[in-house]
């Protein structure tokens, strides 16, 4: 079993809850790509976080199959499964184009899908569900998120769109099932860049990252490393949302 002992900062958690449990779910790769760092760094995640007030916080790590019936399926199964704990979740998925963290703020009620997900399905303009409100909205204080992630140096951004794609697909379902269900206490969509442009983002940066993960202050170059500065800045967020859950 892995564990990792991580101590939060000493104003994150001050008074002792019900047990805590962390879900974290990347995706696999889909289209034309053999590698998605979202499925990367849900598997760094340590089965175990220590976290000051609460003790050792079980983490579960989920790798979603990119497909719009089988990804919510696979997911909805491990929330169900813990009705008994305090759920805190956080859903990965790739944005190629991007440098930065970006924190999704909505979820919309839409599936248009520029490709086929990985069964084969393409939906086009069509509702998650049919009688759901047009989009839904994170309870996640992202400002707040945002603030302690680029104060540690981290490039972060908040984004109001979370596409049209297979992540925003789950995304809807994981707001509107957190509504029905009081043990899901936040949820919250990031997408990722690739990681050599997360850390060419760093670089170009005056600001240097303050990381464990980063022994020296030079950046790493190699893919693995790489992926565990992000996965870093990833158990940053999902500890900033057990700091702000109801």
């Amino acid at each position: 079993m892995k564990h990792v002992d991580t101590q939060t900062d000493e104003h994150l958690l001050t008074s002792k809850k019900s047990t805590p449990h962390f879900v974290v779910a990347g995706f696999d790769p889909f289209g034309d790509a053999s590698f998605n760092p979202s499925e990367e760094i849900a598997k760094l995640f340590p089965d175990l976080i220590t976290v000051k007030s609460y003790g050792q916080v079980p983490v579960t790590q989920l790798v979603l199959p990119t497909c719009c019936r089988a990804s919510w399926t696979k997911l909805k199964r491990t929330l169900d499964s813990l009705s008994d704990d305090d759920v805190n979740l956080v859903a990965i998925g790739l944005s190629a184009m991007s440098t930065h963290l970006e924190l999704e703020r909505v979820a919309l009620n839409l599936r248009d899908y520029r490709i086929e997900d990985n069964n084969g399905h393409q939906p086009l303009n069509k509702r998650i569900q049919k009688k759901g409100e047009n989009a839904l909205f994170t309870t996640v204080p992202l400002d707040k998120v945002q603030k302690t992630l680029t104060d540690r140096g981290i490039p972060t951004r908040i984004s109001n769109h979370a596409g049209t794609f297979v992540c925003n697909d789950v995304y809807f379902n994981a707001l509107h099932y957190q509504k029905l269900h009081e043990h899901i206490k936040s949820a919250l969509f990031v997408h990722v860049p690739l990681p050599k442009n997360f850390i060419a983002q760093m670089r170009g940066s005056k600001k240097m990252p303050k990381l464990s993960t980063l022994k020296t202050k030079r950046l790493p170059v190699k893919p693995d490393e790489q992926l565990k500065v992000m996965q870093e800045a990833m158990q940053i967020v999902i500890l900033e949302c057990l700091k702000h859950s109801g």
